[in-house]
């Protein structure tokens, strides 16, 4: 063999050889790729398959979710219908009750009535005496803006103030002349004896304390306890205001009618003195701008 041919096959030789080494690591290359592709498609499977486990999980969740908000929903509809149910009873059973505190407030205040006329009747020179202090203690209150429940307080009190002069001697009412000291005295007394008479019956309002005070003054002057201020009832202050202007408005058995200006005269004196400041600007108020007008006998209750 020449030097051309040994060369020739040595270069041969030498690439066959690069040739299988390059074949080899071809081949572990492509085994170590098969192995990460088979790796990764094992993670993929792994991976999918958690996937939908939690994909049934959460439908799982979803569907006992719904369950329970479809469950709630109809325990609400129920508690709802329920509960209009008792609310309709309520409001039934309030309006029951309602025109039964009516008719009760109308037989009571026909009782009061029937008491009242009791009284006139023994007295004829001061008839409707109470219904006109009635009329005008409410107007009062009224104007100075005061709940209903106490305006209904001063009605009730106002239609009997004078329930007490039911004990008092119908010569002593009717007397023509002068009361003496020890007949005056005796006058004096009436409204105790209507705290008397009112106190066991339980009003929804002070009925009795407001017919016992009803002829008590802010300085202290009045009677039967001589209460001072405050230590008087609202409502007793605008009755015993009220009280004192009819009184002088009208006739009475010893003295005939001074009339309104009279009345409106004495009370603007006594303004802070012996009558609430308030109450005598209010009632000032009604006469001379409202055109208040004291009822007569003849209009009746109103």
């Amino acid at each position: 063999m020449g030097l051309f041919s040994k060369w020739h096959f040595r270069t041969i030789r030498t690439k066959v050889d690069s040739l299988q080494v390059a074949n080899k690591q071809l081949e572990d290359f492509n085994k170590a790729l098969e192995q990460k592709v088979e790796a990764g498609a094992r993670d993929l499977e792994k991976e999918i398959a958690g996937r939908r486990r939690a994909e049934k999980e959460l439908r799982l969740i979803k569907d006992e979710l719904e369950n329970r908000v479809l469950q709630r929903i109809e325990e609400l509809v129920r508690a709802n219908v329920e509960l209009k149910g008792k609310v309709l009873d309520a409001r039934r059973a309030e309006n029951e009750l309602q025109n039964t505190l009516g008719k009760l407030e109308k037989a009571l205040e026909g009782t009061f009535k029937a008491m009242s006329l009791t009284i006139e009747l023994r007295d004829l020179y001061t008839a409707g005496h109470q219904r006109r202090v009635m009329n005008l203690a409410v107007a009062i209150a009224k104007e100075m803006n005061l709940s209903q429940d106490k305006v209904e307080g001063i009605r009730m009190a106002g239609i009997i103030h004078d329930i007490g002069k039911i004990a008092m001697p119908a010569e002593i009412l009717t007397k023509p002349t002068r009361l003496s000291r020890t007949e005056f005295q005796l006058i004096k007394d009436h409204p105790r004896v209507g705290y008397d008479i009112l106190k066991r019956i339980e009003f929804p309002w002070p009925v009795a304390q407001i017919v016992l005070q009803h002829h008590e003054r802010v300085d202290g002057s009045g009677y039967p306890d001589g209460l001072v201020g405050d230590a008087i009832l609202l409502e007793a202050r605008i009755l015993a205001l009220a009280d004192h202007v009819e009184a002088l408005s009208s006739h009475r058995a010893y003295r005939p009618a001074l009339g309104l200006d009279k009345a409106m005269e004495e009370i603007r004196r006594g303004r802070g003195i012996q009558f609430d400041s308030r109450v005598v600007d209010t009632c000032i108020k009604l006469f001379c701008e409202k055109g208040f007008h004291l009822k007569t006998e003849a209009d009746g209750w109103g």
